[in-house]
């Protein structure tokens, strides 16, 4: 289950160009959030998986919800919300994987401990909650880490993507904070 010794054979979605799309906020509107690290983030979005991820500080617990209609792919729900400083910990976060229609998937990671109420192979619609926000694997702190990544023919990297609601940030700069037009 971990990245770090991942052997690819076979990648999945469609080796394509992602369609765009305005991805929807992946929880409620109404929860207490802020972000805490953007595209090309210094603490941990420096490599293909992760340099167009987002890390939204949400309380423990927060409900997590599609941000897009898909199939669940991948469930990882085991890991202790425990956090960890040590890049080793990346191998124990909890995550959903969902895939779009276009063959772009989101990944939505450091859920909490057996939060997760989606299974592989289940389609949903974007807003079904999913799992529940935690502190699983390489973090200091609950929060969601949030990408949109593309097969591009044998490897899997992350691409820029839009969100509904989101004003007065550029995710394109770190460790920018900001709240939704409400």
């Amino acid at each position: 289950q971990s990245l770090n010794n991942l052997i690819l054979y076979s990648v999945p979605g469609k080796p394509s160009i992602a369609s765009p799309f305005l991805y929807r906020l992946p929880f409620s509107a109404n929860a207490d959030w802020s972000i805490s690290q953007g595209f090309h983030g210094h603490s941990s979005h420096n490599d293909a998986l992760n340099e167009y991820a987002v890390d939204f500080d949400i309380p423990f617990g927060t409900p997590v919800l599609a941000a897009r209609t898909g199939v669940v792919m991948e469930v990882i729900d085991e890991f202790p919300d425990k956090g960890g400083a040590r890049k080793s910990d990346l191998e124990h976060a909890n995550l959903i994987r969902i895939m779009h229609e276009d063959g772009s998937m989101a990944v939505y990671g450091h859920l909490m401990q057996d939060s997760a109420v989606v299974s592989p192979g289940l389609w949903l619609v974007g807003g079904t909650v999913i799992a529940q926000s935690g502190n699983s694997g390489f973090s200091n702190g609950p929060h969601l880490h949030f990408a949109v990544q593309l097969n591009t023919g044998m490897d899997i990297k992350a691409i820029p993507f839009q969100m509904k609601g989101i004003v007065n940030i550029d995710l394109t700069k770190s460790n920018d904070s900001t709240k939704i037009d409400e």
